[in-house]
């Protein structure tokens, strides 16, 4: 039998909820005077284990996974649930809203925020403070929320790089060997892509523009992350490039209605000439899309015009309100989740 309970975007959020166990958010023992927590206690009992959309793909490796922990820790089960992308940051706030969260959560730094913000996740710096130099920096630091530390144990950071179909490159005059370095330059080509070819350049979707806005300078929040800070002369000329290379052909024309994932397929349809996508993908494009993989080239990631370029992380985050019993066997669980997944890529 199965470990994984996959659902899809047709099942009610509130079916999944109740399958949910052990801590949540609501109202629940709270950590000792000095914000600490006692995660000494016996492994044992048993862990609802949440991620986002892994399955199929990952189940031999979290199904391992979950097997080795248990062998390790005989008194402990675990469940692993696995919940659609979309939706992921809506089914957490009602989740909380519940008391119903899953015991260890695979949380993106955004779907993460809100809970951190409000002092809902363990600090991982305080109760698995030896786990920091199992990681670079920049990682141990992504989940870092005002006087928390790490709201999260770092499972892994994709660093983003440049899918090109060249068949389509080469029809628009253009020379693979020479390809956009930022976004900016992305839809200079794309315009060029839709006047000599008819075809779209690329397929912009919610994350792809928050990741435009960061390489064109949009400062998004202030500094000390309580106002949003978007109305920007960076933003008016982002949406003016948009707006027109949309007017032009040069996005795909569903891209206003597109979910976050369907990029992918587009690109692998042969639609587009460019995806700005993790490295991992290119795998899945070879399996469902030969086709579309034999005119492939892949090329460095987008950079930013401002500082740095975007990074997706996840993390392993550990609810406050889990009875103080049941943080020895989450933390376990998370430690041991996050050291494995570290070097695993994703999809």
């Amino acid at each position: 039998m199965a470990r994984s309970r996959r659902t899809t975007p047709l099942v009610p959020a509130v079916a999944l909820a109740v399958t949910l166990t052990a801590c949540g958010l609501g109202e629940g023992p709270a950590g000792s005077a000095d914000g600490r927590y006692d995660v000494s206690g016996e492994v044992a009992g048993e862990i609802t284990f949440q991620t986002m959309q892994l399955s199929p793909t990952f189940d031999d490796f979290i199904n391992g996974l979950i097997d080795e922990f248990e062998n390790e820790y005989p008194e402990v089960t675990v469940e692993w649930v696995d919940v659609p992308t979309e939706g992921t940051a809506e089914k957490i706030a009602a989740d909380a809203a519940s008391g119903s969260l899953a015991d260890v959560l695979d949380l993106d730094v955004a779907t993460l925020a809100p809970l951190a913000r409000d002092g809902r996740v363990l600090d991982m710096a305080t109760v698995s403070a030896e786990s920091k130099d199992s990681y670079v920096e920049s990682a141990w630091r992504s989940f870092e929320f005002g006087d928390v530390e790490t709201a999260a144990l770092p499972w892994y950071l994709n660093t983003p790089v440049l899918v090109m179909n060249t068949s389509i490159v080469e029809d628009a005059g253009l020379d693979p060997a020479d390809p956009p370095g930022t976004y900016a330059e992305l839809v200079q080509h794309s315009s060029t892509i839709a006047e000599k070819t008819g075809r779209a350049g690329f397929q912009p979707t919610v994350r792809t523009l928050l990741n435009m806005m960061l390489s064109y300078g949009v400062p998004l929040i202030n500094e000390d992350a309580t106002e949003a800070v978007v109305d920007t002369p960076e933003a008016l000329r982002l949406v003016n490039d948009l707006a027109e290379l949309y007017r032009d052909g040069g996005i795909a024309a569903d891209s206003m209605t597109a979910q976050p994932r369907s990029e992918i397929e587009t690109f692998q349809e042969g639609e587009v000439a460019y995806f700005d996508t993790g490295p991992s993908r290119v795998t899945i494009i070879e399996e469902n899309a030969p086709g579309t993989f034999e005119s492939l080239a892949v090329a460095q990631g987008l950079e930013s015009e401002a500082d740095g370029a975007w990074v997706v992380a996840h993390g392993l985050a550990v609810p406050t309100t889990c009875p103080s019993s049941a943080h020895s066997r989450c933390c376990a669980s998370c430690g041991r989740s996050a050291r494995r997944g570290a070097a695993t890529p994703r999809p």
